[in-house]
């Protein structure tokens, strides 16, 4: 395996809903589970599969997505950084 730059940009190709808790690693926030966006997007030389930073209704399959910074709780109550997609007409909004 080898690190390679992915664009920050692509196209949604499919998605779906998570309704339920996944297994741990994941911590349930404190306020409870809430359903939440997940997606493949098309980069190009590849696809990736990713939380989507939106709503339902606020996106589309086919839709231009972009990267953003997404943070969550970690196991011991501290914010943890990572990277998810968003329709891009929601980061340029």
């Amino acid at each position: 395996m080898a690190p390679i730059d992915l664009p920050p940009v692509g196209t949604l190709w499919t998605w779906t809903v998570q309704t339920f808790a996944p297994r741990p690693p994941f911590v349930t926030p404190a306020n409870g589970f809430e359903p939440f966006c997940l997606g493949y997007v098309d980069l190009g030389d590849v696809v990736i599969e990713t939380r989507i930073d939106a709503q339902l209704g606020e996106f589309s399959t086919g839709d231009a997505m972009h990267l953003v910074p997404w943070t969550w709780d970690g196991p011991d109550g501290t914010e943890l950084a990572g990277y998810a997609f968003a329709p891009s007409k929601k980061v340029h909004a």
